[in-house]
């Protein structure tokens, strides 16, 4: 049973991962990326790292996406700032072309799991940083929506990775 569960939830993840029409950055269109099909632009929001606040766009996925588990929100978020808001750490990537850095990261607190995969890469001055990120509750009582099945976020790495691929500097 669990594997079926686990194999419909696979394919619901592919469903969702085609991707929809390219955004490109209103504000300084200095970038544009394809999101998944059917994730939610919602521009102009600041974002507060542990090491700084940057401002971007977020990219909401459908609350389809981890339906009837304990995942409360996950999101593909691109921020843009100082070119000393890119760190140095983490494994060699690239984005847009661009030698980049990657790592993942988790955090918790008050009953949440929030964990995330960042790709950060310096280009014409500008640090930009697009993260993949999942909002769990805590599997038990706390759990706000009562649903008790894990969520995989490894389902989410296909389609953050084919955003990722189309990501483009347009400066």
């Amino acid at each position: 049973m669990k594997r079926l569960w686990i194999f419909s939830l696979a394919l619901l993840v592919v469903a969702c991962a085609k991707s929809g029409p390219v955004y490109q950055d209103p504000d300084t269109k200095s970038f544009s990326v394809q999101p998944p099909q059917g994730w939610i632009a919602h521009r102009s929001k600041d974002f507060t790292y542990p090491d700084v606040v940057m401002h971007g766009v977020s990219f909401v996925a459908p609350s389809t996406v981890g339906s009837g588990t304990v995942l409360l929100e996950a999101s593909i978020d691109v921020a843009t700032g100082a070119m000393t808001a890119c760190p140095q750490t983490g494994s060699q990537a690239t984005l847009g072309g661009a030698q980049a850095r990657k790592w993942d990261w988790s955090d918790a607190g008050a009953g949440n799991l929030y964990q995330g995969t960042t790709v950060a890469a310096v280009h014409a001055g500008t640090c930009y940083r697009v993260t993949l990120f999942n909002h769990n509750c805590n599997i038990g009582p706390d759990c706000s929506k009562g649903y008790t099945a894990p969520f995989d976020r490894t389902t989410l790495l296909p389609i953050f990775n084919q955003a990722l691929s189309t990501f483009r500097f347009s400066n």
